[in-house]
């Protein structure tokens, strides 16, 4: 058997029920962590998948003391399994973690995950939405041991990478609304700051374990940014890459309008023809005063210097971003639109793309 060739050290245990488990984040292939960890659990073991990953527990899948099912979409279908499972192994992206996590947390259960993506979302949220009975539902989820297989999550590095990059562009977006509206930084910026340097290309082991830190210090209240939200709207559009997409539109919608946005002084924008476009309620979009406007307004050119050199900095790298694309993928970068960003203020209100909108300059 093969160990783990880099760990963490072990977070708290867990207590359900009355049974201890402990909760952690190794490296290793698939197979050994199955069979490390399935002997400390009674009962049978759930086994999850989904269509990417179904044949990877089919070893252990056929034991009697396993049940095996390869999760689609709704979470429903978990609940009917029978009360015997004391365990729920679980491979695959994001949606397919939750819900195992989701049976986990409303059955008490240990859990252990095999993250499909690199990026490891779905992994670590203490809350998720899930598709629950037909319906989106906000719900608790357990955490379980996160066990990584580098052959598992090839396919997603070019997205953990892109993950780096959008995670620096929330600490540029937090900067910029620190100073727009008064927000206050983060304890944890220094430490997403260093996470989030690119200098060099990354190889598996360290893209996986920067990302499992980002999202470590984002649970404890470090900025995610609208970046996020922008590759849930990709990726709810069916677009290849939504993150990698994310992190283009929105660093080249930033690095614009600090290098020569004006705010357009007469220009009011539509915010009901706005929010009825993007689907969401008028009385969700926050409209700034005359005063507001003009304090942001005088800010923005007090701003403009450093930021936009800041942003320059990423659009000078952007070959070498685009040759590490390049060697994860095999492929050409994918080309963006910027129709999504469009609607982008009317679903995250107090992001840096609502402060854009107000001045008049994302109606083009």
């Amino acid at each position: 058997m093969r160990l783990a060739q880099h760990s963490l050290p072990k977070m708290n245990p867990e207590n359900d029920g009355g049974k201890e488990h402990s909760v952690g984040f190794s490296f290793c292939p698939l197979e050994d962590g199955v069979e490390c960890a399935q002997p400390r659990f009674g009962g049978k073991t759930l086994f999850v998948s989904d269509t990417h990953s179904m044949g990877c527990f089919a070893t252990f899948a056929r034991n009697l003391r396993s049940i095996s099912v390869v999760f689609e979409s709704d979470a429903l279908p978990l609940f009917s399994m029978p009360d015997g499972v004391g365990s729920v192994f679980a491979a695959g992206g994001e949606e397919t973690l939750k819900a195992a996590r989701f049976f986990a947390a409303v059955r008490r259960v240990p859990c252990v995950l095999f993250p499909a993506e690199a990026h490891l979302r779905g992994v670590l949220e203490e809350q998720g939405e899930i598709l629950l009975c037909g319906k989106h539902s906000r719900v608790p989820l357990a955490r379980g041991e996160i066990k990584i297989d580098l052959d598992l999550c090839k396919s997603s590095f070019a997205e953990a990478f892109a993950s780096l990059l959008s995670a620096r562009l929330a600490l540029i977006e937090q900067h910029a609304l620190q100073i727009f509206c008064g927000k206050d930084k983060s304890l944890l910026f220094e430490q997403m700051f260093t996470l989030t340097e690119v200098s060099h290309e990354p190889d598996a082991g360290e893209l996986v374990f920067r990302n499992y830190a980002i999202k470590s210090l984002q649970q404890r209240g470090a900025p995610a940014g609208e970046c996020e939200v922008l590759a849930q709207m990709h990726r709810a559009a069916g677009d290849s890459f939504p993150i990698w997409r994310s992190y283009v539109e929105l660093s080249a919608l930033y690095g614009a309008f600090f290098a020569c946005g004006k705010p357009r002084k007469y220009a009011v924008p539509d915010y009901d023809s706005r929010a009825r476009r993007a689907n969401t309620k008028f009385c969700n979009v926050k409209v700034p005063t005359p005063e507001e406007y003009e304090t942001r307004a005088s800010l923005l050119e007090q701003m403009r210097p450093g930021f936009s050199a800041e942003l320059q900095l990423l659009q000078d790298r952007k070959e070498f971003f685009e040759n590490v694309f390049r060697k994860f993928t095999a492929q050409e970068p994918p080309k963006v639109n910027f129709a999504l960003v469009k609607t982008l203020p009317e679903q995250v209100p107090e992001g840096l793309s609502a402060i854009i909108r107000d001045f008049g300059l994302l109606d083009f």
